[in-house]
């Protein structure tokens, strides 16, 4: 029996009862060369190149709170209710009621509420949208993410399109009013002063405000 062609194995004979198997095991030891290979391997592996101002800053669409990362552009809910019945009505329903994957439905793709009043149920999943504290967070995950099946491909324009058509659904906002990168940051959401620092001593707070009941949303 030779073992020459598998050098980094060592042949293990375990005997009992009679019966006898043969295994392999790695070698715990490196040949020589090999070591030598990785000391010479550098720190980089030589793939790719590092991207360039230009194409760093086509990816970084990042909106924080105060809205001072919003591109230029402008959008009204009119313009977006178009765009939305293209792009977003598949996964959040023609009224933004919410669409529940399950089988036998035709429902690919599930997608939350994005507006509407009540209690989630399973037909029409909990609406997040006034959960969020800043109306800037919206944006930001619509300009990003959607739709997921091709991000970053809206423009400003069909974010701030969007995003408005929403607060209006959602009434907080008229249908003719004008998001841009100074309108949007002022809208107020219902939820903007319901963040509580999270400590245990706070507890008996939320639950007598009722946050527990509206799902989130502390009045």
């Amino acid at each position: 029996m030779r073992f020459s062609p598998f050098n980094r194995f060592a042949a293990v004979i375990i005997v009992f009862g009679g019966v006898v198997t043969l295994c392999g095991i790695a070698a715990l030891a490196q040949t020589q060369p090999a070591r030598q290979a990785q000391r010479q391997t550098p720190a980089i592996a030589n793939v790719g190149r590092t991207p360039t101002a230009e194409e760093m800053a086509a990816v970084d669409r990042t909106v924080g709170t105060t809205g001072k990362e919003l591109p230029p552009g402008r959008g009204t809910a009119k313009e977006g209710a178009a765009i939305y019945a293209r792009k977003c009505a598949y996964c959040h329903g023609q009224n933004m009621e919410g669409v529940r994957q399950m089988a036998g439905t035709g429902a690919l793709i599930g997608g939350p509420r994005l507006a509407g009043a009540g209690p989630p149920t399973w037909a029409a999943p909990a609406s997040g949208i006034k959960f969020f504290a800043f109306v800037t967070t919206v944006f930001d995950y619509i300009y990003r993410a959607m739709p997921p099946y091709q991000p970053y491909s809206l423009q400003p324009d069909e974010a701030y399109a969007l995003t408005a058509y929403i607060l209006f659904k959602n009434d907080l906002i008229r249908e003719d009013t004008v998001m841009d990168r100074e309108t949007l940051p002022k809208v107020e959401m219902p939820n903007r002063h319901s963040f509580i620092p999270d400590k245990l001593e706070d507890i008996p707070d939320i639950e007598k405000r009722g946050c527990y009941k509206t799902y989130g949303v502390c009045p």
